[in-house]
């Protein structure tokens, strides 16, 4: 077994690997920028700590979303390219999931993430961390009503931000990170949830691009 973990769903870049003997590599950044650059950065430092190559891999743990849209494409990407070149199992976590697991919660657990203008994302989990629903988008105050009446932990990476809104909730929520996800926390997750492998890598875009596609102009 040699597996890869990678996320790139927000601000911070994430890349782990273990082998089955043992060794290991783990490393999480923010970069200023060229979030991608950095993320193929780490994955080249990962294989050479651990004397292997992306042929070497039997088993990649990635991210699908949701989260910014060049961060979402990021790692989705770079496990693409990994799955092409080693034929390896893919494993898909939602960006909530993965910060359900990084804080380790004991119990029902909601994740609660401002999506910016007026949204929130959300998804719930049970005691065994298992998603209960898919991640959704939702407007800002029906997202905090949800949270507000789940019965467990909830979790959000900047409880400042519920302030405004709802500053009990805002006082009760547990803060996640920095970072809000580590990436080795995929390795060995997939077996004890019971996860299938994905057919296909793809992310898991809950909005539109910010940025529409150029319209052709019309000929003279």
């Amino acid at each position: 077994m040699v597996a890869i973990a990678l996320d790139s769903s927000f601000g911070d870049v994430s890349v782990a690997i273990l082998t089955a003997d043992g060794r290991g590599f783990s490393d999480v950044r923010r970069p200023e920028r060229g979030g991608a650059d950095e993320l193929v950065a780490m994955i080249a430092a990962g294989f050479a700590a651990v004397g292997l190559t992306g042929p070497d891999l039997t088993e990649i743990f990635v991210t699908s979303g949701p989260g910014t849209f060049t961060g979402q494409r990021a790692a989705i990407a770079a496990a693409q390219g990994l799955q092409v070149a080693s034929g390896a199992d893919a494993f898909l976590f939602s960006s909530l999931h993965a910060m359900a697991l990084t804080a380790g919660t004991d119990g029902p657990t909601i994740v609660l993430v401002d999506a910016r203008r007026g949204g929130a994302y959300l998804q719930s989990f049970n005691e065994a961390l298992s998603p209960l629903a898919p991640p959704r988008l939702m407007p800002v105050a029906a997202a905090i009503d949800e949270a507000s009446a789940f019965r467990g932990t909830c979790l959000t990476p900047n409880p400042s931000w519920l302030s405004d809104t709802d500053p009990a909730l805002a006082a009760t929520a547990q803060p996640i990170g920095p970072p809000a996800i580590r990436a080795e926390v995929f390795l060995g997750a997939a077996e004890r949830l019971s996860l299938a492998p994905a057919s296909k890598i793809r992310p898991d875009y809950l909005r539109p691009p910010d940025a529409a596609p150029s319209q052709p102009l019309p000929r003279a």
